[in-house]
């Protein structure tokens, strides 16, 4: 190889950037929890909830991955966890994608601990944001 050869390989990775390093711990909690990799979600998320203004957000990946934990492992305490932490966030602290999940989240945490009587009424909520968000924005 080249020196030339060489140099531009060298240039062309300084220019590009790490994507981990240049993403927030609510950023990789979220790449953890889409992954399926929940206990890395919890303890990434947990650093962001020091920043007041990540707190909500990082709370509800947290208590979404208790969500997916409880349905792999049937640990009574992780229902428990997850269904506090979603009680604790102020939904209108949340994004608009974010209340959808919060609200998904929380049908799914009635339904897992067999209390699926208020579940529809979550679900139902969720539909009217999306059809309204459609009617807006157009199709998604």
């Amino acid at each position: 190889m080249s020196k030339r050869a060489i140099v531009a390989v060298f240039a062309a990775a300084l220019a590009c950037p790490w994507p981990a390093s240049a993403q927030s711990p609510l950023e990789r909690a979220r790449v953890f929890y889409n992954h399926g990799q929940f206990d890395q979600a919890i303890t990434t998320a947990a650093k962001a909830k020091g920043k007041p203004a990540r707190a909500p957000s990082a709370t509800l990946i947290i208590a979404r991955s208790r969500l997916e934990l409880f349905r792999q492992t049937g640990d009574a305490a992780g229902i428990a966890a997850a269904r506090a932490e979603l009680e604790s966030v102020n939904p209108q602290t949340l994004t608009a994608q974010e209340l959808a999940e919060w609200q998904i989240g929380l049908g799914s945490a009635l339904v897992l601990e067999h209390q699926a009587g208020p579940a529809p009424e979550r679900v139902a909520n969720v539909l009217l944001y999306a059809r309204s968000s459609v009617a807006v924005h157009g199709a998604v």
